[in-house]
Formats: C-alpha cells, sequence, structure tokens
C-alpha cells in the first residue's frame, strides 16, 4: 500500500521534524503507483481557508500548499496538496476527491489536474487528517477574466463547458485562484479548473457549444447556463455590436462623432421636454459614450498583446 509521509507540523517543516504516515484510500482514489513518498520541503501555502495567520491544523476547512518530494510524480518533483484536519474538513475533502475521480476522471490532464492519491490517517492532537495529492497545473490566474486574451478566454470556457457535460457545476468560478495555468508547448497556455470543494455533482446541463463560434452577445438562452453564461459576460468574450444612450440601442459604426450619435438617437428633439437638461450636457454625454467604447476597445487590444508569463 502506497504510503505518504506528512510533517506533523506542515508550517514548520525542517530536518528534524516529525511526519504522519498517511495511507492511500483506494475507495476513493488510486494512487498513479504505488511507491511510498515523504514530502521533504512546502514551497508555500496557496491557500489557509479565510486567513493566512491561523495555523493549518486549527482550521475547519480545508488548505493548499505546494510541495516537493523525496521521490518525483510524473518526472515532477512539486504537486498541489489539498489537506484537511477534523470530521468537517475531511469529509468534504473525500468529497472533492469522489468528485475528480468519478465525473471528472475522463478530464484529468484535460481540464482538471491528474489525481495522484488520496491518503488518510490520524494525528494525536487534531484526529483525522486527509490529503489529496495532486499535479501542479502552473499559478491561478494573472489578471480578471475580462483581460485574457481571447484564446485564453475560449480555452477557458471549454474547460468549464467541458466540466458541465460531465455532469458538475463548480460554483466557486467567479474566482479565479480556482483557474490554474502554466505555459503550453503547443497552444497559448494550459488552464485547469480546480477546487471542487463547493461543487454540484448532479449538475444537468442545457449548454449549446456553438455560442463560442458567436461574435457578438447572444441572448441567454443561446448559451443554456447560468454559470456559464455568467463567466462569458465577465470575460466579455464577445465583441460589442452596440452601446446604449439615454436607454436606446445604438450600433457601434453609427459611433463617428457626438453629432451623429445625437442625430441617429434623436435624443435633442425628445428631450425639449425636460427643461433642466440643456443641448450642451447631451453632447457632452453623447462623448463621453463615443470615448468609453474607445477607450474598451483600445483596453481590449492591449491585453490581447500583453504576455500572460513574465
Amino acid at each position: 500500500m502506497a504510503i505518504l509521509q506528512f510533517p506533523v507540523d506542515p508550517s514548520r517543516l525542517g530536518d528534524n521534524d516529525e511526519f504522519i504516515a498517511l495511507n492511500s484510500d483506494y475507495s476513493v482514489a488510486h494512487p498513479s503507483d504505488d511507491t511510498s513518498r515523504r514530502i521533504v520541503e512546502i514551497i508555500e501555502f496557496i491557500s489557509r481557508g479565510d486567513s493566512s495567520t491561523i495555523p493549518p491544523e486549527n482550521l475547519h476547512e480545508p488548505f493548499v500548499l505546494r510541495a516537493r518530494l523525496d521521490t518525483p510524480w510524473d518526472g515532477k518533483d512539486t504537486v498541489i496538496c489539498k489537506a484537511g484536519y477534523g470530521k468537517k474538513a475531511t469529509e468534504k475533502l473525500r468529497k472533492e476527491a469522489q468528485i475528480y475521480n468519478g465525473k471528472l476522471s475522463g478530464l484529468q490532464g484535460i481540464c482538471v489536474p491528474w489525481i495522484y492519491g488520496y491518503y488518510t490517517g490520524c494525528t494525536a492532537e487534531d484526529g483525522r487528517l486527509s490529503v489529496l495529492v495532486m499535479e501542479d497545473c502552473g499559478q491561478p490566474l494573472p489578471r480578471s477574466f475580462n483581460k485574457l486574451p481571447q484564446r485564453a478566454k475560449k480555452l477557458m470556457l471549454q474547460c468549464l463547458i467541458n466540466l458541465h457535460k460531465a455532469g458538475v457545476e463548480h460554483c466557486g468560478i467567479d474566482d479565479r485562484r480556482n483557474i490554474a495555468i502554466r505555459p503550453s508547448e503547443t497552444n497559448m497556455c494550459e488552464i485547469r479548473l480546480v477546487d471542487f470543494g463547493d461543487a454540484d455533482d448532479d449538475h444537468i446541463c442545457e449548454v449549446n457549444r456553438e455560442f463560442l463560434e458567436d461574435s457578438t452577445e447572444p441572448n441567454f438562452d443561446r448559451v443554456g447556463c447560468e454559470e456559464i453564461y455568467q463567466v462569458c459576460m465577465e470575460s466579455e468574450i464577445w465583441d460589442m455590436d452596440h452601446v446604449t444612450f439615454y436607454d436606446k440601442a445604438v450600433p457601434v459604426d453609427q459611433l463617428t462623432s457626438a453629432e451623429n450619435l445625437l442625430e441617429v438617437t434623436n435624443i435633442l428633439n425628445e428631450l425639449k421636454e425636460h427643461e433642466d437638461l440643456r443641448d450642451w450636457e447631451a453632447r457632452g454625454a453623447a462623448q463621453a459614450r463615443i470615448d468609453d467604447y474607445r477607450d474598451w476597445c483600445q483596453d481590449r487590444k492591449c491585453w490581447e498583446s500583453t504576455p500572460l508569463f513574465s
């Protein structure tokens, strides 16, 4: 049986520290091999729940760390460990491991990390301890969805669609820490979705993949799924084909000048009834709306050409 030697005190790992021998739980996740391993270095804590100051063993939620092993996995000596102490955290982690190795098993190495094993045991002071060991897929997204290049946005959405088609709704995809990214030899980047602690694994999705080919924003029914539609809107994946000016939809090709915008919307004539709004104010608002659109286009070009990796 594969064993993972996990430090008794992960926040203070040193040469003379004690380790807990955790056994592989084959019923949850069969390890990728039967080699026993020991964590020799905690490189960094990626997440400690809601606090970065509480010791990991005092948390009631699983925490995440990047670690170095004495024996590499798949030629890599660093892994991501998600660990939990106590009944609540270990049960939550067990469910997450079951999702990875159940409905998401076919997406490992494609849209989610490879799972190397799920290990359980007990500590003298804190009771249950579980550790889910997975592939190190890189760093969290370096910037918000709308500031990603179009190709990266589509890769992210394709992963999310595959997830939903497998019957899993992430329920935390708006947190960019749950999207890992790394350089790719064959594509712009590789993206993996992580952290399924709050996921719904009974999701029935009606998403229509064809919306990814749309150049401008479709209505919700064209997409067919709330979580996916939300990510589409936050990422601004579609081109803007119109703007709204005084509650009127105006095609962007009409934004040639403030005067033209006022003319195509007939705003000045309509505003004659409102004595509190003057012509110069309407012209100023028209120019501001045009400037906003041009700034949006410029920002879009800028983020498209800004490297994802430094």
